[in-house]
């Protein structure tokens, strides 16, 4: 699916519309370069994929005014995989392995949206950001 820029680019689009993350796409991507999977000029047109993905994905949410709860996916997905998973031809294991990632990636998206505070709405949070707003880069020498 990344014979060339184009295919790349559709890829990057697919995978980031069934995932709604770019970013998530992006560290995938990073990892099957690392691993060999894919070349750098394959990942430059899946990352480019990801990113019109993405603003796809936001304008098509904006005006139609739904979002897909892609957690609903994620126990479907588990299940598909199983036989998948234990069948002893290293093809099929490697779908199922693949196809557990992602609905775990699914579940753990889930879990930041439902559990992870909103720290917008935070007064204290919002108050210790104004802080630092106005000194620039000065508090990145608290760290050094």
């Amino acid at each position: 699916m990344t014979t060339n820029r184009v295919t790349g680019v559709l890829t990057g689009v697919l995978i980031t519309a069934l995932i709604q993350s770019s970013s998530a796409t992006t560290v995938m991507v990073v990892s099957f370069v690392n691993a060999g999977l894919l070349t750098l000029t394959q990942s430059i047109g899946v990352i480019m994929g990801a990113n019109i993905g993405t603003t796809v994905t936001a304008w098509l949410i904006s005006a139609l005014g739904f979002k897909v709860d892609i957690a609903a996916f994620a126990l479907p997905l588990l299940a598909f995989a199983i036989p998948f998973f234990f069948s002893g031809k290293s093809s099929r294991k490697s779908f199922g392995e693949f196809v557990f990632g992602f609905a775990f990636l699914f579940m753990g998206l889930q879990n930041l949206k439902t559990n992870a505070p909103d720290l917008g709405a935070n007064p204290d949070m919002l108050a210790f950001v104004q802080n630092y707003t106005d000194m620039g880069f000065y508090p990145l020498s608290y760290s050094f």
